[in-house]
């Protein structure tokens, strides 16, 4: 790597927001923007009656983006991102490389087929089911991240935001990232060995912006407002079938009521089968983080290493310092599953 490739890295985050890849897209936020102006017009302005903040103050409270939770995931964002690139990104568990996998098992185990033709369904059935690998995969790894205890205590760093910003997006602790990065990639690897196997090579599924489109639709309906103070929630059957930013912030309650609820991105099901689902009511007052011992987690240091100290506690047998705690209760998930479909 040559210095202009490190120059390039360190200033790379700075350009996150031209990048559709990532979701602070400038698309992504001003999709995000129109939305809470809905909110802000329909929903806020005739809740507080005549008392409203102008559109601007509502959006960008001061209280909330400097407060020093968020000034900590500012500076956690500019030195993680650079610091991912070494760390996790040749570590992480690609898609492709799980496709080719999987595309060897096959013809080891069966031979070769004689390759199918790929008309417009198939791509489109293709792009489906390869979003449907990621929206699983990420509401998978986020449950064992909060069931498993050894990975609870990576994962509180997210959960320690006690000022909800996009930026809480990346307040992710490095191993955390990892689990959750090879997990979409062995399940979309999974979907695209299997495609290529059938139909005799690599599918390419249809983009917008060179991205997956029902990614791309995941981050430009509402994305950004999951991780900040507008209130918007889907209820009735559609609250029973995606995730609104509201089921998202009642994800990161401090109320032990919440906890352990609504860990899906996009597709409510998964919560439904996995009896996890909480359908957010038309307005409620959230409090964010871990209680009192967020502030254990504020500053990039304590990030990297507060996870450390607490499983270090954790496994010797001795107290770790409170907050949303990990389940006790040992759960069989085919049971609940079952339960959830009736057989």
């Amino acid at each position: 790597m040559t210095w202009q490739d490190i120059t390039a890295t360190i200033i790379a985050p700075l350009t996150y927001w031209e990048m559709p890849e990532h979701r602070i897209f400038w698309v992504y936020l001003i999709t995000a923007w129109v939305m809470a102006l809905g909110v802000y017009v329909l929903v806020y302005r005739p809740r507080v009656q005549g008392k409203a903040l102008s559109f601007i103050a509502y959006l960008f409270p001061k209280n909330i983006y400097f407060h020093k939770s968020a000034l900590t995931d500012y500076r956690y964002f500019l030195f993680n991102r650079v610091a991912f690139v070494f760390m996790l990104a040749p570590i992480i568990v690609g898609s492709y490389t799980v496709a080719e996998f999987t595309e060897f098992l096959l013809l080891s185990g069966f031979g070769a087929v004689d390759a199918r033709e790929a008309t417009v369904g198939v791509i489109a059935a293709f792009t489906f089911f390869a979003f449907v690998a990621y929206d699983f995969a990420i509401f998978f790894t986020h449950y064992i991240q909060h069931r498993v205890p050894y990975l609870w205590e990576f994962h509180k760093v997210h959960h320690a935001a006690e000022a909800m910003t996009p930026m809480v997006a990346y307040r992710i602790h490095p191993l955390d990232d990892l689990i959750t990065g090879s997990g979409i990639g062995i399940m979309m690897g999974i979907v695209y060995g299997l495609y290529a196997y059938f139909y005799g090579g690599m599918l390419t599924p249809i983009t917008m912006m060179e991205v997956n489109v029902g990614i791309f639709l995941f981050n430009a309906i509402g994305f950004n407002l999951r991780h900040t103070h507008i209130w918007l929630a889907y209820r009735g059957w559609l609250g029973h079938v995606l995730i609104s930013p509201a089921h998202h912030q009642i994800h990161h309650s401090v109320d032990p009521v919440d906890y352990d609820r609504n860990f899906g991105a996009m597709f409510a099901v998964w919560d439904w089968m996995f009896g996890s689902l909480r359908v957010p009511e038309p307005y409620e007052e959230i409090t964010f983080g871990l209680g009192e011992t967020s502030g254990r987690y504020h500053g990039i240091w304590r990030i990297y290493l507060m996870p450390f100290v607490d499983l270090t506690q954790r496994m010797k047998g001795r107290p770790i310092a409170a907050g949303a705690p990990v389940a006790d209760a040992e759960v069989d998930m085919r049971d609940l599953i079952a339960a959830r479909l009736g057989i």
